[in-house]
């Protein structure tokens, strides 16, 4: 299960001691605090192998397991390409009355960015997590399985500009491998993303995130033509 949460909800955490020293265990139920960064001096960074992803651990859960925290800087082109597979899979239902074929209301614009974050975080995540050979614990009744975030997709979605892109904070609790993963895994790997792709992002970034045929605001009303009648 994934939960949204924002930093103003109170989300507290014990803190470490400096790194290098002792941690005492925490309790597997203690709430995550996803508003700490991960250059946060009482954490310890974890080397990551997804580049635009930091890692850090906190205290220990338990010997194997720790709460991880997560800054992931994710492609303009990854938030893109998300956008694109939402806006094909929701095409027959995208008309509105008034609106040229085609043409997207920004209200349902402003949805269809916010879909797209919140897949881009789960995916990022889910992906980071693999690639460093971490597992995610099993609910065990306190909400151990919980991913949290420091960001509201909805929130984001209405100053977020196609193209540009996207950072989020995420916390879970999860054991380590027994190695460091080392093996570069890229977050446009995941997503098949070429050079133009990144290329298309920049320009769509350059226009302020307009995508043709996608409205930024504003009306766009089919204009009635009136007939000219024929001269005999």
């Amino acid at each position: 299960a994934l939960v949204f949460a924002a930093a103003t909800h109170g989300l507290v955490a014990a803190r470490g001691p400096p790194r290098g020293a002792a941690r005492p265990p925490r309790a597997a139920d203690a709430v995550i605090d996803v508003g700490a960064t991960v250059e946060d001096v009482a954490d310890e960074a974890y080397a990551s192998v997804v580049p635009g992803v930091e890692l850090a651990l906190e205290s220990p859960i338990s010997p194997d397991a720790y709460l991880v925290k997560a800054r992931c800087v994710v492609p303009g082109a990854a938030v893109l390409f998300a956008f694109e597979e939402i806006k094909a899979k929701a095409k027959d239902n995208l008309a509105e009355p008034g609106f040229r074929p085609g043409d997207i209301p920004p209200w349902v614009k402003t949805q269809m960015v916010e879909f797209s974050l919140t897949t881009v975080m789960e995916d990022v995540v889910k992906f980071a997590v693999e690639a460093h050979g971490m597992t995610i614990l099993d609910d065990a009744g306190a909400g151990e399985d919980l991913i949290r975030w420091n960001e509201e997709p909805a929130v984001e979605a209405k100053s977020y500009v196609l193209g540009a892109p996207f950072t989020f904070h995420a916390a879970f609790n999860a054991t380590l491998p027994a190695a460091p993963a080392t093996e570069i895994m890229r977050v446009e790997d995941l997503y098949k993303l070429t050079d133009a792709d990144a290329a298309r992002a920049d320009k769509i970034l350059a226009n302020k995130g307009k995508i043709p045929n996608l409205m930024s605001g504003g009306g766009s009303k089919k204009k009635s033509k009136k007939k000219r009648s024929k001269r005999r």
